[in-house]
Formats: structure tokens, C-alpha cells, sequence
């Protein structure tokens, strides 16, 4: 949570310079335009005193540009400083109109464990049609010859596995909320009371304004049905399965600045 608020700090810096650089020009382009209509023994002046028609002319230059970029800027510096929040929330959009944008109603979906991805019984054994299908299939099968027959269902079955870890880590990454990744994170370095769950979730509730209604039952429920946090006790720890989801994220490279 740290980070996210740091990294959040160096876009809110970045969006005030890119402001006060656009001012910046704005009134450079005012004082040229305003200096260029000076006579020679004026230019040096940052009005020319003489010549009123012309600062107010430059007012009104200054006023009208300010007027045509105000709200491209406001929605490209939106959209810049909440990157994270707005890719989050892509995925729940129903519709965008003149009045705005609309999502559905359900934060997050229910989570599911991660065995309950492409089980046994659903392997379809007919014809591979396609091609890129049949040379995996192929390669699988020319791999196996480096090893004895006696080790090729061992092989098999520990390669399926960990697909389908794969398959289920992306799809639990895909619903995810960022602060419960946060916490995941909190929680591989030491385990965490109820208590303290319940003090960190109100602190989110604040911060993000988006769980109104929720409470800290709700909340865990996502982790707890994926198996990546246990609960021992009055204390929550997390499993090796959540461990292994986070060296999933910073393997694959991906944000843990999402929705919520």
C-alpha cells in the first residue's frame, strides 16, 4: 500500500509540472505575442504601457487558450494519474454516454480454487485441428523420449498441474482487487491478527471509497475461496498457494495497482 501511495505521489508531482509548464508557455506565448506588437523602444516592457488595447488583447488570448484546453487537460491528467484505477474498471463498463459512464453494480466476482480449472474429465481427445495445437502436441510428445517410459506419466501429470496453476492464477489475477494484494503482501511477512485485519480493511474502506457496505468478512472471502490465506485461531496467514500467486505477479511482470 506504501508503494501504491508512493507511486501515486510521483504522478500527482508530475501532473502539477506538466501544469505549470502548460502556464508556463501560455504566458510566454501572451508575452510574445504582446511584445511583438510593441514599437522597438517598447519591447523591453512587459506591457506596453501606451497601448492598453493590447494587454487586454493578450488577456483575452491567454483567457480563450485556457478556456479550449481545460478540459483535454483535466481528462489526460484523469486519466494519467489513476492508470491503475481505470484499467480496473475497463472490465465492468456496460455503457458511456453524454450524461457518463456506467459499470455494473458487482465488485468482484466469486473466487473459485484453483483445482476447479480445466479438470481431467474435460480433456476433449478427438483430432487437433489446429496447427499451432498439433506442434505443441508433437513437441510434447518428442520431449517425452528423454526420459524413461517408467517417468512419462509422472512427467505428464506434474506438467498438467502446473498448467493448470497457471490457467488458475490468471484467471483469480483477473478479479483480484489491488489492496488485497496488498494485503497478501502484508501477510507473507508476518501473519496478522483479526483485529489488525479489521483496522487495515477500514483504512482501505477510507482511502479507495469504494466499499461502502462491505466489512472485512466479504472482503477475505476472495482470498479464503482461492486458498491463498488461512485463517488459525483469531489469526490470518497465508498458504504456499499464496505465496506462489505472488511470484506468479512479479514473474509475469503484472500491476498490483488494480481496482480497489
Amino acid at each position: 500500500m506504501v508503494d501504491t501511495l508512493a507511486s501515486r505521489g510521483m504522478r500527482i508531482s508530475g501532473g502539477y509540472f506538466a501544469f505549470g509548464l502548460f502556464i508556463g508557455v501560455a504566458i510566454a506565448t501572451g508575452f510574445y505575442l504582446n511584445v511583438s506588437a510593441c514599437e522597438p523602444e517598447q519591447s523591453t516592457l512587459w506591457f506596453c504601457g501606451e497601448s492598453p488595447e493590447i494587454v487586454l488583447a493578450t488577456l483575452s488570448f491567454l483567457n480563450d487558450l485556457a478556456k479550449a484546453v481545460a478540459w483535454p487537460f483535466a481528462a489526460i491528467a484523469v486519466v494519467w494519474l489513476f492508470s491503475g484505477e481505470l484499467k480496473g474498471l475497463l472490465p465492468r463498463l456496460t455503457r458511456v454516454g453524454p450524461t457518463g459512464a456506467e459499470f455494473e453494480g458487482k465488485l468482484q466476482p466469486e473466487a473459485f480454487r484453483p483445482g476447479e480449472v480445466a479438470k481431467l474429465e474435460d480433456v476433449d481427445l478427438t483430432e487437433l485441428h489446429d496447427p499451432v495445437a498439433q506442434r505443441i502436441e508433437q513437441e510434447t510428445l518428442d520431449a517425452l523420449r528423454n526420459y524413461p517410459d517408467t517417468d512419462h506419466l509422472k512427467i505428464l501429470v506434474r506438467s498438467l498441474t502446473e498448467a493448470r496453476m497457471l490457467r488458475a492464477f490468471e484467471r483469480l489475477y483477473s478479479n483480484i482487487f489491488g489492496s488485497q494484494i496488498e494485503a497478501l503482501q502484508v501477510l507473507n511477512a508476518r501473519d496478522v491478527s483479526h483485529k489488525e485485519a479489521v483496522e487495515m480493511f477500514e483504512r482501505v474502506k477510507a482511502e479507495r471509497g469504494i466499499l461502502d457496505g462491505w466489512n472485512l468478512d466479504m472482503y477475505m472471502a476472495y482470498l479464503l475461496n482461492a486458498e491463498f490465506v488461512i485463517v488459525q485461531g483469531d489469526t490470518f496467514k497465508i498458504t504456499e498457494t499464496g505465496r506462489n500467486f505472488l511470484r506468479f505477479i512479479v514473474d509475469n511482470h503484472l500491476s498490483t495497482e488494480k481496482l480497489n
